[in-house]
């Protein structure tokens, strides 16, 4: 049996993740050799928000080689820009397991 490892990113956990608690600038071409070498995988999610200003970072992401899933962007009630991606993430690995487009489900955070 092939490896068909998928991985599915929350973009925003993982930028605001690494600049929170290390204050680091994530390098995403190294970020994504880093996890196709490790893991061998066949596709990279990215749940990100879509906003219209950000379109060449979309672009830069893709030519990478993630796959990027948008949501739409809202505001809470003191303003903040939300993309809650969670249900849309849960949804896309029911289906992708559904359609046994992967055989390796990895749920490490």
């Amino acid at each position: 049996m092939t490896n068909k490892t998928y991985i599915y990113i929350d973009a925003n956990n993982l930028y605001q993740g690494i600049r929170y608690y290390f204050d680091w600038r994530l390098d995403y071409k190294k970020f994504y050799i880093f996890l196709t070498e490790k893991y061998k995988t066949e596709t990279i999610y990215l749940f990100i928000g879509h906003a219209p200003e950000y379109y060449w970072l979309y672009k830069k992401l893709r030519r990478i080689g993630f796959q990027l899933v948008f949501k739409e962007i809202t505001k809470d009630e003191q303003g903040n820009l939300k993309g809650n991606c969670d249900a849309d993430m849960v949804l896309q690995i029911v289906q992708d397991y559904y359609e046994n487009k992967t055989n390796n489900i990895n749920t490490k955070a």
